[in-house]
């Protein structure tokens, strides 16, 4: 079974309604992978000898546009 285009795209829309931005930080509590929010990690010093690669994509995200 497939799925046309007009399907995926309302099962975008439906999955949106209910949380507007999917890709958050999911914490994984005391010794996990994220265990608290990068923002207040970072602001401890927490990765300061990490290296950083950080990159964009042209259309990153336009999926998510109605």
């Amino acid at each position: 079974m497939s799925a046309s285009e007009a399907d995926i795209l309302a099962a975008l829309n439906a999955s949106l309604a209910i949380e507007p931005s999917p890709f958050i930080p999911v914490l994984d509590g005391t010794g996990g992978i994220v265990s608290d929010y990068p923002a207040k990690r970072l602001s401890r010093g927490a990765g300061g000898r990490v290296p950083l690669m950080v990159g964009t994509n042209l259309d990153e995200g336009l999926v998510l546009l109605p």
